[in-house]
């Protein structure tokens, strides 16, 4: 069995890399090196010394040694889930750097050491060395497990250390970072929201600023350095990298007026350049939400200096956010765009509507807009306002709980208003106004022993009598009926009348006048359970007569239908399911006396389908009954 090639388990050390157990497991079950567990694993031998080990290869290994795949997947660099650009500033690789007091008992790699911005022990609190102390050679996980320097061959555990760190900025930024990599709630006060890779790009960001310019800690004469110009750790310098980390957590400590200090120094000693490629960078923090503050600094910053005439003048060394400051009481069309959040046919239509008066300029013969920022974002305060409250009919109907037809028939008797938005022809309401009618529904106890109806239930009830949704409410409006629910804000489909108050109101009705009320052609689909295409041709048969049709503006007929005339045709007409239902026949019986013409099909040369006379069938039944 391969578990009996790893009978000797040595025990994982505190923070030790999945590479680095790998080597001591093989050392300790007499190997030369880990290249066994590359086959096992499936993985290139350099990989395994990056510890760069997916997941799947860190679950055969737990297989292998009794030992949970997600802990040993968490000991790994490719846990960390970092993009290659990351990757490459702030991950080592190729090479090693450690702390000599804990290699001096067992020699092991621990994963935290592979950030390059992780410079210090956070046991021993000395400098981690990143080559060997003797002959200035950088060391690989081979020779650091082997505790030897390949080169000139002195133990790498004896060769005296970096020096310690004290409560300074350097050991501060330290703190920061290995709360951030260990997961550990922060408590700095900027940090404590953002995660590591967030914190991560945060030091990489200001490195842009910071890069080149006179160190603001101890020593302060040491220009500050990092891996911003390099690549892979070329020219890498744990002890310039640690002093560029302290130099960050300085330039954020008692914020603003440090990191305007830095600021002032990048303006006054870095090339301009140089300047605007390092400002792009920097400023690409700000994508960040927990960074906005540092937004804010940085605006507030470059616009003193351009309200005291300290930068030049040619504003194209700067990029278009320091425009804006720049031009701050005026916005050209772009930039309006951008900040008002609207689209561009938006924009181009409120002009075009003089809903948005801007200042026209001419350069050459292109047309510009220059909008002056106060008035215009009074404006569009107020066309988002109507556009936040504005629906559209089917919106309307959604919340009054009725057919989205029956919104019209609101609208003719004033219960709803039409409004119109600068960019749209579209019919538009106002979400206001329903939720006004809605409120006007109380929400009341039911008394018992008295019957309740809900609306829609009152409707099909009553609808030989008149009784519709524009008849209930304005007996609601002049008080004649107390509509409830058990909810606030109801829709119309869900409030319910007592039934003594409803027959009041028809029989008081009957004495004043007839009512009525029409159906849309969706509503008489839905009525008599067929498709809108059947009822059109219903109509041209004849067999069904709209009450009133109407052209819409685009050419479409509308047709609305008496609604004493719908039900008169549901009660005189059948479908052959129906009749069957009603006469206990077959419907192949019936489909065979249309057939033998001893009834007619009302649909025969239109349809597929049958229409039987009620009248008709029910003299065919008693004929045959007869015989």
């Amino acid at each position: 069995m391969v578990i009996a090639m790893f009978f000797n388990r040595p025990k994982i050390l505190e923070d030790e890399s999945l590479t680095s157990y790998l080597y001591r497991l093989s050392d300790s079950n007499y190997y030369d090196s880990p290249f066994l567990f590359t086959k096992l694993m499936g993985i290139k031998l350099h990989e395994l010394n990056a510890n760069d080990i997916s997941y799947t290869a860190s679950q055969k290994i737990s297989e292998l040694i009794s030992y949970n795949k997600d802990e040993l997947y968490e000991r790994t660099l490719t846990f960390h889930n970092l993009d290659k650009k990351t990757s490459q500033m702030f991950l080592m690789k190729s090479k090693v750097k450690f702390c000599q007091y804990c290699i001096s008992e067992i020699p092991h790699h621990k994963w935290i050491w592979s950030f390059y911005c992780i410079t210090y022990c956070d046991k021993h609190h000395t400098l981690l060395i990143d080559r060997c102390q003797v002959c200035q050679s950088h060391i690989e996980i081979k020779a650091l497990m082997n505790d030897e320097c390949p080169n000139c061959k002195c133990n790498l555990s004896n060769v005296g250390d970096e020096g310690t760190i004290q409560q300074s900025e350097v050991y501060q930024m330290q703190l920061c970072l290995l709360q951030k990599l260990k997961r550990v709630d922060s408590s700095t006060e900027y940090f404590s929201s953002s995660s590591f890779f967030e914190f991560l790009y945060f030091i990489k960001s200001s490195m842009f600023i910071l890069e080149g310019l006179d160190s603001f800690i101890e020593p302060f004469n040491q220009k500050i350095t990092s891996l911003i110009n390099g690549r892979s750790g070329r020219a890498y310098s744990n002890s310039q990298y640690a002093l560029a980390c302290g130099n960050v957590y300085w330039m954020y400590h008692n914020f603003p007026e440090k990191f305007y200090k830095v600021l002032e120094r990048f303006e006054m000693q870095i090339d301009p350049n140089i300047k605007k490629r390092r400002r792009k960078k920097f400023e690409e923090l700000f994508n960040y939400v927990n960074f906005q503050f540092i937004e804010d600094a940085y605006k507030k910053f470059i616009r003193g200096k351009i309200e005291n005439r300290e930068v030049r003048q040619n504003l194209p060394l700067y990029n278009t956010k320091v425009k804006e400051l720049a031009q701050s009481k005026f916005l050209t069309l772009k930039e309006l765009i951008q900040e008002a959040g609207l689209t561009r046919n938006e924009v181009e239509t409120l002009i075009s509507k003089e809903y948005l008066i801007p200042e026209v300029i001419y350069y050459g013969q292109k047309k510009h807009y220059k909008f002056s920022k106060v008035k215009s974002f009074e404006q569009i305060k107020k066309y988002k306002r109507l556009k936040k409250d504005l629906i559209t009919k089917k919106e309307v109907a959604s919340m009054l709980g009725v057919y989205v037809e029956k919104v019209n028939l609101l609208v003719n008797e004033g219960f709803l208003r039409i409004y119109k938005l600068p960019t749209s022809a579209h019919a538009l309401f106002s979400s206001k106004e329903i939720k006004a009618i809605l409120s006007s529904i109380d929400q009341l106890t039911v008394n018992k022993g008295e019957e309740t109806y809900l609306l829609h239930d009152i409707i099909r009830k009553f609808a030989f009598k008149g009784v519709s949704i524009v008849f209930l409410l304005k007996k609601i409006q002049m008080g004649e009926l107390t509509p409830f629910a058990t909810k606030r804000y109801p829709k119309l489909s869900e409030i319910s009348f007592y039934q003594k108050e409803i027959e009041l109101c028809i029989l008081k009705e009957k004495l004043d006048g007839d009512i009525c009320e029409t159906f849309g052609l969706r509503e008489v689909s839905r009525l008599l359970k067929i498709d809108d295409r059947m009822v059109i041709t219903l109509i041209q048969i004849g067999l069904l007569k709209p009450h009133v049709i109407k052209e819409t503006t685009k050419g479409k007929k509308r047709y609305y239908f008496n609604q004493q005339e719908v039900h008169a045709f549901k009660l005189k007409y059948l479908s052959t399911t129906e009749a069957a239902k009603l006469t206990g026949t077959s419907r192949k019986i019936l489909q065979k006396w249309v057939r033998k013409q001893e009834i007619k099909n009302h649909l025969e040369g239109y349809s597929h389908n049958f229409l039987l006379d009620k009248d008709e069938l029910m003299d065919q039944i008693n004929k045959k009954n007869i015989k």
